[in-house]
C-alpha cells in the first residue's frame, strides 16, 4: 500500500471514530437535556402554583362546589340563597395556596373551612327564620350534618388529585438526576476530549462537536415540540374537568422547558461553530 493510500485510509478510520463518538456525545447532551427539562419543568413548584393561577382552579373550586352544595340542598328543602357569600374566593385562593404549598414541601395541611361553617351556618338559620319554617324541622344535628358534607365537597374539590405522590416521584428522580447528570457530564467532557485527539486539525474535531450540538437540540425539540403544535397533552379526559385544565396548563409550561434547553444547545452550537470558522481561518493564515 502506497504512503498516500495509507494515509487515505488512516484518515477515513479516524473520521469513522470521530463519527462514532461524536454520535455518543450527542446521546449524552440529549440525556442531559432531558434530565434538567424534567427537573425543572415537571418537577417545577413554581410552574404548578403558576398553572393553577392561570387555569382558573380556584373559580372553578367555587363554582363546581357550589353546584354540588345546591344538589345536596335540594333534597334537604333548602333554598340555595343560604350559599350567598360561603365561598369566598380569596378564602379558597389562600387555602388552595397554603395546602399546595405545604403538599409539595411534604407536609401535611389540613384546608381550614371555619368561615365556611360559620357562614353557611347563619344563612340556614336565617333561612329557617325568615320561610317561618318550624325550628323542629332543621334540629341541630341535622344542621351540622349538612354542613359536614358541604364542607367535605369544598375541601375534595379545593385539594389537588395525585399530589400526595408528586413528592415521592420528586425524590426518586432527584436522585437519578444526583448521580446521572454528572456522570453525563463526565462522559460528555471525555467524548470532547476524545475528539480532540482524533483529528490533526482542532477546527475538525470542533466541527464535530458541533454536530453532536445540534443533534442534540434537534433531539430534545421534536417530542416536546410535536406535543405542543399537536396539542396531545391537553387531550386529557380527566374528572373533575377544572383539573383537567390545570393538568393541561401544567404539562404545556413543563414541555416548553425542553425547548428551552434545547435553545441552550443550539446555541452552544452556534459558539462552536463560530470556534472552527475562527480556528480553521487562523491556520489557514
Amino acid at each position: 500500500m502506497s504512503k498516500k493510500n495509507k494515509n487515505k485510509s488512516n484518515k477515513t478510520g479516524m473520521n469513522a471514530i470521530s463519527t462514532i463518538i461524536s454520535f455518543l456525545l450527542s446521546i449524552f447532551l440529549t440525556l442531559i437535556c432531558y434530565l434538567c427539562g424534567t427537573y425543572f419543568g415537571l418537577f417545577n413548584k413554581a410552574l404548578i402554583l403558576d398553572a393553577m393561577n392561570k387555569s382558573s382552579y380556584y373559580e372553578s373550586v367555587n363554582s363546581y362546589t357550589y353546584d354540588e352544595a345546591v344538589n345536596l340542598a335540594i333534597p334537604a328543602n333548602l333554598n340555595e340563597s343560604i350559599f350567598d357569600g360561603v365561598f369566598s374566593l380569596n378564602d379558597t385562593y389562600r387555602e388552595g395556596k397554603a395546602y399546595l404549598e405545604a403538599t409539595l414541601n411534604g407536609e401535611h395541611y389540613t384546608i381550614d373551612t371555619t368561615k365556611i361553617r360559620s357562614k353557611l351556618s347563619e344563612n340556614i338559620k336565617k333561612y329557617i327564620a325568615e320561610s317561618n319554617i318550624s325550628p323542629d324541622a332543621y334540629n341541630d344535628n341535622n344542621i351540622n350534618t349538612f354542613i359536614d358534607d358541604v364542607c367535605r365537597i369544598y375541601v375534595s374539590n379545593l385539594a389537588v388529585p395525585y399530589l400526595s405522590y408528586y413528592n415521592g416521584i420528586k425524590s426518586m428522580f432527584k436522585q437519578i438526576m444526583l448521580i446521572g447528570l454528572p456522570v453525563l457530564i463526565i462522559l460528555s467532557l471525555i467524548s470532547i476530549f476524545l475528539l480532540t485527539k482524533t483529528q490533526k486539525w482542532i477546527h475538525r474535531s470542533l466541527r464535530y462537536v458541533a454536530y453532536s450540538f445540534l443533534a442534540a437540540a434537534l433531539m430534545t425539540t421534536i417530542m416536546p415540540a410535536f406535543l405542543l403544535i399537536t396539542g396531545g397533552y391537553s387531550r386529557l379526559n380527566l374528572s373533575p374537568e377544572f383539573f383537567s385544565r390545570l393538568l393541561s396548563k401544567y404539562l404545556g409550561q413543563s414541555l416548553m422547558m425542553y425547548i428551552y434547553t434545547s435553545v441552550i444547545m443550539l446555541s452552544a452550537a452556534l459558539i462552536v461553530i463560530l470556534l472552527v470558522y475562527y480556528t480553521r481561518k487562523k491556520i489557514v493564515r
